[in-house]
């Protein structure tokens, strides 16, 4: 499989999750109101540095 086609892929998955996500309950973006909505880069900047 090419780069090219892997990133196809990619995208079409996501995609497919972002559908599934809209018929959930609690919808996953839900779950960015608890962080702040990712206006504080500095939380998720990994700090293990690996």
């Amino acid at each position: 499989m090419t780069r090219g086609s892997e990133s196809r892929l990619d995208a079409a998955k996501f995609k497919v999750i972002a559908a599934m996500e809209q018929r959930l309950p609690a919808c996953a973006k839900d779950q960015w109101a608890e962080p702040g909505e990712g206006r504080d880069w500095s939380a998720y900047v990994p700090r293990s540095g690996t």
